[in-house]
This record gives structure tokens, sequence and C-alpha cells, in this order.
């Protein structure tokens, strides 16, 4: 039985990731976080990936490190950038170091902003892994920083890796600020929904489920050093996303000051993934976003 370690494991992406890899027989998943376990029925460790002898006895006799942990919040990133800088980069560093003196694969995820401001050169059509990176917040900048930490220990190491640039991740258990949920948050309760900026941002919204099945064909397929763009193919607008939720709930959308660090909008393509892979993604978003929006009322109905 191969041993997987999954870090971050308490957060939206983690939870789902172990809860994915705990139905292979063939998988011994652990989970690793700061915080304590959200997931039942998995090994877990709670261990600051800052301390590199707790992150070298959890890896101990891993055949694969996802990893997951970091600060994914943008907001959280742009008010306290140096921890930030800790969380994404120095743990990363950590991480990737381990993971190559135990000969574990690694599997890093990265996102679809490092593209940054590169993303608008749009006479070079569809934006593939091969475009320069000029991130425009400290998120994706740090993001980028830990993929440049990972190919260089490789360099000087063993370490087999893929990275994998993820489109925007949506589904159960998202966190509150995310523009989906505070559109919830807001038309659920009869206020109007507030866009930052005109709408017209455009996102490859990626269900979670496709995103796990990724990490998933990643742990099967372990290319030696790839580099992914993992997103769903139809670009929507955020206004889009609204529209569905006030036509939902009965209620209004209005504009408000764009947001600081919004990376432009890009069209990503994944046609590497498919190849390296065998993977695309599956889900519907309008089906997926009329399911959290189900869930959202259930949810917010059940409270006194």
């Amino acid at each position: 039985m191969r041993r997987c370690i999954v870090t971050g494991s308490s957060g939206f992406l983690g939870r789902h990731l172990i809860n994915h890899l705990a139905k292979r027989s063939d998988l011994q998943v652990v989970g690793v976080d700061i915080l304590p376990p959200v997931a039942t029925g998995t090994e877990h460790h709670q261990v600051d990936l800052l301390d590199r002898s707790a992150t070298r006895a959890v890896f101990k006799g891993a055949d694969m490190v996802c990893h997951l942990a970091a600060m994914g919040d943008v907001v959280a990133a742009e008010k306290n950038p140096e921890r930030t800088l800790e969380r994404n980069v120095a743990a990363t560093l950590n991480v990737s170091r381990e993971a190559a003196d135990a000969n574990a694969y690694l599997i890093y995820a990265s996102t679809w902003e490092v593209y940054g401001q590169s993303a608008t050169a749009s006479e070079w059509g569809a934006v593939d892994e091969s475009r320069y990176c000029l991130p425009t917040n400290y998120y994706a900048a740090t993001k980028l920083s830990g993929e440049h930490v990972i190919s260089a220990t490789a360099a000087i190491s063993e370490l087999r890796y893929s990275i994998l640039r993820l489109g925007t991740a949506y589904g159960r258990g998202m966190r509150p600020h995310t523009a989906i949920m505070s559109f919830l948050a807001a038309a659920s309760t009869g206020k109007d929904i507030v866009i930052a900026g005109t709408g017209g941002q455009t996102r490859q919204f990626t269900h979670i489920g496709d995103i796990c099945r990724a990490f998933e064909l990643a742990c099967d397929h372990q290319p030696r050093r790839a580099l992914l763009n993992i997103a769903a193919r139809r670009s929507v607008s955020i206004s889009e996303v609204a529209g569905v939720i006030c036509g939902h709930f009965g209620v209004n959308a209005v504009s408000s000051a764009g947001r600081h660090g919004d990376p432009p909008n890009a069209v990503v393509d994944v046609q590497a993934a498919k190849v390296a892979l065998g993977w695309e993604a599956a889900m519907d978003f309008e089906f997926g976003l009329r399911e959290l929006i189900a869930e959202h009322a259930v949810t917010d109905s059940s409270r006194p």
C-alpha cells in the first residue's frame, strides 16, 4: 500500500482531496495541517511545515506528497505578505527538500493566477504553460516562488514532481470570502449582491471534484517533472455568476470599486494535462453552481 501525504488537509481543497483519495484501497492517506483535523477516519498529524524536523518525521515512508498547505486567501495575503511568504515559500522549501529526501513524488497546488499581466497578451492566444509569469498580487507571487523552490530542489536532487496550476476552485465548503459565497450570503438573506468592479471579469471555475481527479491522476501517472494547467475550458464572467444567483433569490446586483490585485482575464489552455494525465474537467459550471445554491439555501434555513 502506498503512503500518500496531503498537506493542508484541514483546508477547503485538502478536506476534499483526503476524502477523495481515501476511497482508494491501495492508498494510505495521511493528513498534515497546522490545524486540527476536519476529516474523520484518516490518520492526521498536526504539524507546522516551517518546522523542518517535524516535517521530516511525518514524511518518513511517504510515497507521494500532495502539497496543498498555503495562505490561500488573496485578501489575507495582501494584508500580511510576510506571513504569506513564510507559508507559501519557506514551508514549500521544507516540503520539497523532505519529499526529495524521502524519495516521495511531489504534487504541488499552484494557481493560474501566476500568469498575471502576461495573460493580457491576447495576440499569443490561450495561455499555456510556456507563457511567462507576471503575478499581480502577493498570493500569486508566492505561489510562483513555490514553483521555483521546487524546481531548484529538483535540480540538486532526484525530486520528481508535478506542479498543477489550478483554475478558480469552487464547490462545497468554500471559504466565505470568495465571490460565489459572498454573493450567496447576501442573496439568501434578501440583500442585493455587490460585485467588485464591472462584473466583466472572467474565470475558469473548476469544480473541486475535477481538481481532486487531477491530483489522483498525478499520483498514478507521476510524470517526472511536469507543469500543468488544471482548469475547466469554459470561461464564466462574474456577472453571469451573479445573474444565476440573483435569479434564484430574486435580488439585484450592484457594482462597487474593483479589487486591488485582481488578475486580468485569461483563457488558460489545458491540453497538456489531457496529454500527460488524461485529465479534463467534467463538471458543468451551472450545474455545480446550482448545487451550491441548493446547499446554501438548506444551510441558511436551518439557522435559528
